[in-house]
């Protein structure tokens, strides 16, 4: 079986710029922070790190 992968890059920075700044105390709550807008601008995220993740080792990527 070969595993196709499709990452919607826009999401993901969009809601873990959300969520580390609620893990950063910038933001009581997810909720807060989505409806306040309030993002860690500091935030980024390892293309790698993902991958490994979301593609597991033992199976043949597409």
């Amino acid at each position: 079986m070969v595993l196709f992968v499709y990452v919607d890059n826009s999401n993901v920075w969009i809601e873990g710029r959300r969520a580390s700044a609620v893990a950063n105390a910038l933001a009581p709550s997810f909720d807060d922070s989505f409806a306040q807008n309030i993002v860690d601008p500091n935030w980024n995220y390892d293309f790698g790190r993902l991958y490994e993740l979301a593609c597991p080792g033992d199976v043949q990527i597409g």
